[in-house]
Formats: structure tokens, sequence, C-alpha cells
């Protein structure tokens, strides 16, 4: 699960970077922020999945280290 992290930075760095002049730095840094709240409360919201659903937990934790691993990748580029 930690390697999503890494995962996420790895395959978006680059064209992160590359529309930065489309974009914009200051939108990059609200859309970046938006991504790492989100994902923070969905791990907030995943103590509430049952045990018996660890598969569902489990993709949940992935997805949401994914998207926190775009969004850290969003202020590292734009900050």
């Amino acid at each position: 699960m930690l390697a999503m992290y890494n995962t996420a930075r790895v395959i978006f760095s680059t064209s992160i970077g590359a529309s930065m002049n489309k974009v914009g730095r200051k939108n990059y840094i609200i859309i970046g922020f938006i991504l790492m709240i989100i994902s923070t409360a969905v791990f907030g919201a995943l103590y509430w999945v049952p045990v018996h659903q660890k598969w569902v937990f489990f993709g949940l934790a992935l997805a949401a280290r994914f998207v926190q691993g775009i969004g850290g990748t969003i202020l590292q580029v734009a900050g």
C-alpha cells in the first residue's frame, strides 16, 4: 500500500510538469489540496468498513493512497 504513493508520483510527475502552463500553478495547488483532503477523508471513512470485507477495505485503501500520491505530486511540482 505504501508503494502506491510513489507509483502515482512516477506516473504523473512528468505529465503534471508538462501541463503546468496550461492549467496554471495556482489551479494545480488548489486541485492538489482537494485531492489530498478527499484521500485523507476516505482513509478516515475506512474505519466503518466491516471486518469481513477485507478486500473492499484493501481496494479502497489502495485507491485512496494512489489519489494521495497524485495530490502530493501536484503539490510538489506546483510548489
